[in-house]
């Protein structure tokens, strides 16, 4: 119940217009035919992890698979999957509706996504509770990769998060 005590409370002290979206992309996402569903998934992590920035495939599946990384979870597959749902989105949002993957493997994408956006959300409360700025954690994962004392940054603020 450390989720209820810990971060419920948090929720409300550190709304801001990112979390709020994110949090409308993952309700409506419940909704919507699954072409759609993944779309909104999508624009829910974008809202998280992207500022106004080029590249924003790599830096979106890169962004995700580091958090993700340190909260023990498997880094490549998320990578891949984060750059899979964004060929997805660009096509429906591009106008082209050419199918790459079967309806099961679209199913099985859009859980995984759905997780990945609801932990996301989670994590983002916790660390802007901590008086991090949306700019300060994006800047942290970019670099992350590049010394020991990034990647150490990562984890001591990571460490206390409540999942």
């Amino acid at each position: 119940m450390r989720f209820v005590e810990d971060v419920f409370p948090l929720v409300e002290k550190n709304r801001n217009q990112k979390i709020d979206f994110a949090l409308k992309m993952l309700s409506e996402a419940a909704w919507k035919p699954i072409d759609e569903a993944i779309l909104f998934c999508v624009i829910g992590l974008e809202s998280l992890f992207l500022l106004n920035e080029g590249e924003l495939r790599h830096k979106l599946a890169s962004r995700v698979a580091v958090i993700m990384k340190y909260m023990g979870k498997e880094a490549q597959s998320i990578f891949d999957d984060v750059r899979i749902a964004y060929g997805i989105r660009n096509r429906f949002v591009h106008g082209s509706f050419r199918d790459t993957l079967t309806e099961m493997e679209k199913e099985s994408l859009l859980l995984k996504l759905s997780e990945y956006l609801s932990e996301s959300v989670v994590i983002w409360i916790q660390l802007l509770s901590m008086n991090r700025t949306s700019k300060n954690i994006i800047d942290i994962l970019d670099r992350v990769a590049f010394s020991i004392q990034n990647e150490n940054r990562l984890k001591a603020l990571l460490k206390s998060i409540v999942m």
